[in-house]
């Protein structure tokens, strides 16, 4: 067993796992970081550590205590719903304590021992259950030791932010190890496979993805994506520019840019702006205004479709608060393609989108992104229709079984405050920054809608909806392409098994 850690020691672990994989049989994933972290940030360590294992079995923790706290419990609703993202992601149960945890507070494992009797009543549901695949992001752990070098997250957060966008719209999404890119087996369970500035890929990886768009897949690719080699050398343009449909010619370093619409597109469907912010203020503060990269384009030559140009700005920063930290406005339009559709076999965008929506969570950015995903790859074969604070996880089993797992994550506000960096207004402080609060409720969620491609089910008409952890049954609805059914209320957590009669 190798203790690994995927969101610590700035991800180091996960090139450990995927290198070593080989010489490991079962992965314990570490994620004491959950509690000040997203809700799904356990599920998201369990599925990260899935690609890098590549088919060993994972168990990704939930810590016992609050934060770092390790002689006091946290509440048992927090631990409940941590220990479900591991097993809705198809991970393995552990909860994580130490003794001295227990001693003083020894009364939560009768509270949180729910989940494991769930799991066992669920275990039918779970063996060789095998999530629903559409989107695989690509985890390049030789960007983030080469491009991202000391500052790892100017690479991550693009990965981040991609699956938070597709989590958010209930679009089923996995990770791929670079090292899996040359298996084009492999590559063609999915329908869409995201380079989130995937810099560094060697040329077996590039060669893996030809075959898997040549083989009908599709590609969304970001910012100077397969423009190095598996050592970060600078190939001199992309290394998929024939598949990508552009030609680098260099990078626009502005702090500050825009993205201007030249013409209407799905792609912008329910996006009422007709142009958007590039950039964002520095944290940190010590030697930028702005955000590292974060303005930048890639300026390209396209041969495919330009849906979107750059825009510039009308100056260096804006006026309306102090230091320069906001925004100029904007002041023309380039030539320069900022969006590129290449016979709709790939989407380029020449910036950082994906970091854009995990810094700033503007749902224009999540709307691009999920866009881009049906106009390349069409909607997923199972849809939900549920807040975004719901986490929906589909499963398949043999046959034509499908197990939709809802995780309502409708919760107290748990992050209260966040300081503006070294910016230093205002100063003194009005308060800490450090303020960070378990879960403590769950507020129920009513109406969730549930539809399944006919073409998954066996085509005789009479099909079994049902809640295995209650033993009720649902009503449903068929149309031509769909089977449709309802969850009334949904409270802390559900299940919802469609198939056959048998």
């Amino acid at each position: 067993m190798y203790n690994s850690h995927p969101g610590g020691w700035a991800g180091r672990t996960n090139k450990v796992v995927e290198e070593g994989r080989d010489f490991m049989d079962f992965i314990f994933a570490e994620c004491s970081e959950a509690d000040h972290q997203p809700p799904g940030f356990i599920a998201e360590m369990v599925k990260l550590t899935k690609a890098m294992a590549k088919g060993k079995p994972v168990a990704a923790s939930r810590n016992y205590f609050h934060m770092y706290r390790t002689v006091e419990a946290s509440t048992s609703l927090a631990i409940r719903q941590g220990l479900r993202e591991s097993m809705i992601a198809g991970g393995n149960l552990w909860l994580l304590m130490f003794s001295s945890t227990y001693v003083q507070s020894p009364y939560i494992i009768d509270e949180v021992s729910k989940v494991f009797k769930e799991h066992e009543k669920l275990e039918e549901f779970l063996v060789g259950a095998e999530g629903l695949k559409h989107v695989g992001i690509v985890v390049s752990n030789s960007t983030r030791d080469f491009y991202g070098r000391d500052e790892p997250h100017h690479y991550v957060d693009e990965v981040r932010g991609f699956y938070y966008a597709l989590t958010h719209e209930h679009i089923p999404v996995d990770f791929i190890a670079e090292r899996d890119l040359s298996d084009s087996d492999y590559l063609s369970r999915y329908r869409v496979i995201v380079l989130a500035n995937s810099v560094c890929l060697s040329d077996d990886a590039l060669e893996g993805l030809r075959r898997y768009v040549g083989s009908g897949g599709k590609l969304i690719a970001t910012f100077l994506s397969s423009t190095a080699d598996e050592e970060c050398t600078f190939r001199g343009d992309f290394g998929l520019h024939d598949i990508m449909g552009v030609k680098l010619k260099g990078i626009s370093k502005s702090s500050w840019s825009y993205v201007v619409k030249v013409k209407e597109h799905p792609i912008f469907e329910n996006v009422k702006e007709s142009m958007f912010l590039c950039g964002d203020m520095s944290y940190e503060f010590t030697y930028s205004r702005t955000a590292p990269f974060l303005g930048w384009h890639a300026l390209v030559d396209a041969q495919g479709d330009v849906v979107a140009i750059i825009g510039e700005a009308n100056d260096e920063w804006g006026y309306e608060y102090t230091l320069g930290r906001s925004p100029p406005m904007f002041s023309h339009k380039t030539d320069s393609p900022a969006i590129v559709l290449n016979d709709a076999k790939s989407m380029y965008f020449t910036f950082q989108l994906g970091r854009h929506y995990w810094r700033l969570g503007l749902p224009l950015y999540r709307r691009i992104i999920a866009n881009a995903v049906y106009h390349l790859s069409g909607h997923p074969d199972v849809i939900v229709d549920a807040p975004e604070t719901v986490i929906s996880e589909v499963h398949r089993q043999k046959g034509d079984r499908v197990i939709v797992h809802l995780l309502n994550t409708t919760y107290n506000q748990r992050i209260l405050a966040i300081g503006i960096g070294k910016t230093k207004q205002p100063l003194p402080p009005y308060s800490s920054n450090e303020a960070v609060h378990p879960v403590r409720t769950v507020i129920p969620i009513q109406g969730i809608t549930i539809k399944v491609r006919l073409r998954n089910l066996t085509h005789d008409g009479k099909y079994n909806v049902f809640l295995p952890l209650s033993n009720r049954k649902l009503n449903y609805e068929l149309s031509k392409e769909f089977l449709t059914t309802r969850l009334d209320v949904l409270k802390e957590y559900e299940v919802v098994v469609i198939e056959s009669r048998r």
